[in-house]
């Protein structure tokens, strides 16, 4: 009997339930909407083409600024730690500019180029699933003289069938400002167009954002360009988004500040100077 009893009681203490405190069921209410509310705002943002903002390649992605991507990639560091020396002569800084160009513009064209799925036969005889890019999709290169010449080495050989049209600035260095003094920009572009703008720095944003008003008064859609560049620093990025918020920008590092004559500080010096053994 006492056994029995002992284990009748130990089973009825084992049926025990305890109260659950009544905010306690509150907070459970309260997280449960804000997962809904946070669920149905990450739809909407998808239905407004809001993109998202992958860390991983450091992009920065704020309301008053455009969309800027460095690449974390040691082949990249290394190019640009060779552009920054000054100790680095013409033929190993216009290499790595190139180098610059080709990994710079890798990453550029991810997610970009459309493409078209396709089948190949393989040596083996079989037929595997294939995707090639879309060679009919419209997609120019508009490099800004002179800097930006020593990008299209790099870039090219990624875009080959890709028409250039070249614009010139050159720098006024009372003012700091871009002056155009070259354009092969037409009157009109053509609509669906992708365009790649190769400005090796962004240090104003001046020049920049001068090439963008002339490609949107001419029926581009800033939305479908990209820029390539090496350096941009943080005051160009804020002129730029200031502008042209939905542009979107590569570059292999932002510094940042400029020094009193308007240039990247640490930078690399004068872009143009050094690929072209002018200084």
């Amino acid at each position: 009997m006492n056994v029995q009893g002992r284990r009748a009681g130990c089973g009825a203490a084992r049926r025990v339930f305890f109260p659950i405190p009544k905010r306690y069921l509150l907070y459970a209410l309260i997280l449960i909407v804000l997962m809904l509310v946070q669920t149905r705002l990450a739809a909407l943002l998808r239905q407004m083409n809001v993109p998202a903002v992958p860390f991983q390649k450091k992009r920065f992605f704020m309301s008053t600024l455009p969309t800027v991507t460095v690449p974390d990639h040691p082949l990249i560091a290394d190019a640009l730690a060779t552009c920054r020396d000054k100790d680095t002569g013409t033929v190993a800084f216009r290499a790595a500019v190139v180098s610059l160009g080709r990994w710079l513009g890798y990453e550029a064209c991810r997610d970009w180029l459309p493409t078209l799925k396709t089948r190949v036969e393989t040596p083996t005889g079989a037929t595997a699933l294939a995707r090639r890019v879309d060679e009919s999709a419209g997609v120019e290169i508009v490099p800004i003289l002179r800097a930006g010449l020593a990008l299209v080495e790099g870039v090219l050989p990624l875009l080959p069938a890709a028409k250039i049209l070249h614009v010139g600035y050159r720098r006024d260095e009372e003012t700091a400002r871009a002056v155009c003094y070259l354009t092969g920009l037409p009157e009109q572009l053509p609509l669906g167009t992708r365009y790649l703008i190769l400005e090796p720095m962004l240090a104003t944003g001046g020049t920049l954002i001068q090439v963008l008003d002339a490609m949107t008064r001419s029926g581009a859609d800033v939305a479908s360009v990209r820029v390539l560049s090496i350096l941009a620093s943080q005051t160009a990025l804020e002129n730029i988004g200031a502008k042209h918020p939905h542009v979107s920008i590569f570059c292999a590092s932002v510094d940042p500040k400029l020094n009193e004559r308007a240039f990247i500080v640490p930078g690399l010096g004068d872009a143009g100077d050094r690929a072209f053994g002018t200084e």
